[in-house]
């Protein structure tokens, strides 16, 4: 198998307030939040249901399988954007 794409998936996030507060308060600090995090790897999969990156990745080799790391799962629902990079050097 060859290396995965390599991308970037701008995605929405979600926050919780474990505390006592006003409605108000809760109001107005939902308003000020940023949720749109960035997360950069080699796509693993591309589900209807998720998005799934790896931070590491290493080829198959001998008997050894191939290898990932750092994987993150993001619901379908919470991407925004995916976006293709490109790696330095590769052909277009």
């Amino acid at each position: 198998m060859s290396v995965p794409q390599i991308v970037e998936v701008e995605w929405l996030d979600s926050q919780g307030e474990m505390r006592w507060q006003s409605l108000k308060d809760a109001k107005t600090t939902a308003e000020a939040d940023d949720l749109v995090h960035r997360s950069v790897g080699f796509l693993l999969d591309d589900h209807e249901r998720y998005v799934l990156l790896a931070a590491s990745h290493r080829e198959e080799r001998l008997e050894e399988p191939q290898m990932v790391g750092d994987v993150i799962q993001i619901p379908r629902v919470a991407v925004v954007a995916m976006r293709p990079l490109v790696r330095k050097g590769a052909k277009r």
